[in-house]
């Protein structure tokens, strides 16, 4: 593997309709429309089944629509579950639908989001699939952190092995000099 690429899983979490298949599909197709297929996961009934979706996660991006403060108090239902089953999985928290802030008020305020992100340690982000804007940003910044986070377990990894291997070498020369 080069030392470009990471091996990590990434979750998307948040109510339905909140915008995750869209960003999913502006970011890797550059595309975007209003009439995807709906995505079912963030329901209700599916609930129970989130926790075998984002077991191992070593990233979510929970997703909040700007204008809707409901998908907002679900996103904290879901962050709560997620710190609750994954305890170390590295939290993004991203406003949705940045372009209907044109004609619509902002539920959650600034320092209301600037808290509550603190509070978890998360990145905030907030973008819009139609217009594409913030997308590519919030994806680089994530990617950039998860080879970072990757390449510090493969370090601590090699120090353990070398530690391991320093070991076992001195035990052997116990051995050695106990022996005969």
């Amino acid at each position: 593997m080069s030392k470009d690429k990471a091996d990590v899983k990434i979750v998307f979490l948040g109510d339905t309709f909140v915008g995750k298949t869209c960003l999913i599909d502006r970011f890797i197709n550059n595309n975007y429309s209003e009439n995807l297929i709906n995505d079912t996961a963030g329901q209700e009934r599916f609930n129970s089944m989130a926790r075998m979706y984002y077991r191992k996660a070593h990233a979510a991006i929970v997703c909040y629509d700007l204008i809707n403060r409901q998908s907002f108090e679900k996103l904290q239902q879901w962050i709560k579950e997620l710190k609750e089953n994954e305890a170390n999985c590295k939290i993004y928290i991203v406003g949705t639908k940045y372009d209907l802030l044109k004609n619509h008020e902002r539920v959650i305020s600034k320092e209301e989001i600037d808290k509550y992100t603190n509070s978890h340690s998360a990145k905030y982000f907030e973008t819009s699939a139609k217009t594409g804007f913030g997308i590519k940003k919030m994806f680089e910044v994530i990617a950039q952190e998860m080879i970072s986070l990757n390449s510090k377990k493969k370090k601590n990894l090699k120090q353990i092995e070398k530690d391991l291997t320093i070991q076992l070498r001195n035990e052997k020369k116990k051995e050695k000099s106990e022996c005969c």
